[in-house]
């Protein structure tokens, strides 16, 4: 039941369980700023400016706005939108273009999420208006449709009102919106019970484990990372290392994809990061220093033995633990070296060697650390020595001169 392997004081950590050292580095990390953030609080408040900003600091995308004012270097048609759907769209727009086809009407909050999107993606305005149009009139008539719909169609491309050119909006805008009754747009994972999104993935083709483990994510509130669990099971494991911010980056990663077809490079899939797991070697000094963020410093080799005999015996007998853990983590990183952690095959005898080196190496530093400290303190003395014999010899010089004078003018009376 253990989860790292024990052997002679150190423990193997496989890195998939490196998360939890980084998880409670974090975690301390955070704390630590948050108690320094509220003491900060109160003065904040009499700052209007950064008061303003701080107020929906966490509601605030930074990341691009897929502005239309921007080239884009895709470009999408109406009959083109069923089979993007189906491949490249996040499931919130998939949702949306789903319910549309469906009943051929979308509230407003549906039509600003979705067009929005397809105005970023690529889908001109003359394209958004009949596609538009396409499925509203088979509910209304052309008249109506251009009346209450086409304005607002135009007014989100800029070419309408204030003619602002509107941004899509991002994964954090979509789960924070608010959803009433009848609504089709906001985030599916959010908004979704677990039954009916296991169901609906496994509609998509998502297998049973991918779509459990997207539920479970969701049921945690982890909307962002489900999302991007749902476009690996879709786009075969692939990756996307920055994780999954806005529908637009999802589609565009998706079309990018895509665009390589067969010739696309192999991924680095989750399962074959787990395949080529390592075992990393860790010390009780490296857990420390991982525990505890505060330290700052680096993991650096010591000085040279000048510099070390002038510091406090416990700072040389770090610098040594933390030079041989550096050594040895980048030692035993290698595939070569360890084998899988739940099948491990070692070299015992040579990691033994290595740490009785290791010993006999922090046990000669720390004699030659003594010996130095010894050999300062000896000098001090002799010095200190020194000028108390010195201090002596002018006192008595002091009182025989004094003597003699006091003689001398003795004689003079006499």
């Amino acid at each position: 039941s253990r989860r790292v392997f024990l052997r002679a004081g150190y423990a193997y950590v496989p890195d998939t369980e490196l998360i939890t050292l980084i998880a409670s580095a974090y975690r301390t990390s955070l704390s630590r700023a948050l108690a320094h953030t509220s003491r900060a609080l109160p003065q904040l408040e009499d700052d209007t400016r950064l008061f303003k900003m701080l107020q929906d600091f966490d509601r605030r995308y930074t990341g691009s706005d897929f502005s239309s004012k921007k080239a884009t270097s895709t470009s999408i048609t109406p009959d083109m939108l069923n089979t993007l759907s189906a491949k490249a769209f996040p499931l919130c727009m998939r949702k949306l273009h789903d319910t549309l086809v469906s009943v051929h009407h979308l509230k407003h909050g549906g039509r600003m999420q979705y067009g929005l999107f397809l105005k970023a993606a690529g889908l001109s305005l003359e394209d958004a208006l009949a596609f538009w149009r396409l499925h509203f009139t088979k509910t209304m008539d052309h008249d109506k449709f251009d009346r209450q719909y086409a304005y607002n169609i135009r007014h989100n491309y800029g070419k309408e009102g204030k003619r602002t050119d509107y941004s899509p909006y991002s994964c954090i805008k979509i789960i924070t919106g608010s959803v009433g009754p009848g609504d089709a747009h906001g985030c599916p994972f959010k908004l979704t019970d677990a039954p009916l999104l296991r169901q609906r993935l496994a509609a998509y083709g998502v297998t049973t484990a991918a779509s459990s483990e997207i539920a479970e994510l969701a049921s945690k509130g982890h909307y962002q990372i489900a999302c991007q669990k749902y476009y690996e099971a879709t786009h075969n494991n692939t990756i996307i290392e920055t994780g999954v911010n806005h529908p637009n980056q999802y589609f565009s990663e998706s079309m990018k994809l895509m665009a390589l077809g067969p010739n696309a490079p192999t991924p680095a899939t989750k399962v074959e990061l787990t395949s080529r797991r390592s075992v990393l070697q860790s010390s009780q000094s490296l857990n420390t220093s991982l525990l505890t963020p505060s330290l700052s410093s680096p993991l650096t080799p010591s000085s040279s033995s000048s510099s070390s005999s002038q510091t406090p015996i416990k700072s040389s007998l770090d610098n040594t633990t933390t030079t041989t853990t550096t050594q040895s983590q980048l030692t035993s990183t290698t595939d070569a070296d360890f084998d899988e952690f739940d099948d491990l095959d070692m070299d015992f005898e040579s990691l033994d060697a290595s740490i009785e080196q290791h010993n006999a190496a922090a046990a000669a530093a720390t004699v030659s650390t003594v010996i130095a400290s010894t050999t300062t303190a000896s000098v001090e003395m002799t010095s200190s020595a020194m000028a108390s014999a010195a201090a002596t010899t002018a006192l008595a010089s002091r009182g025989s001169a004094t003597t003699a004078s006091s003689a001398t003018a003795s004689l003079a009376t006499a």
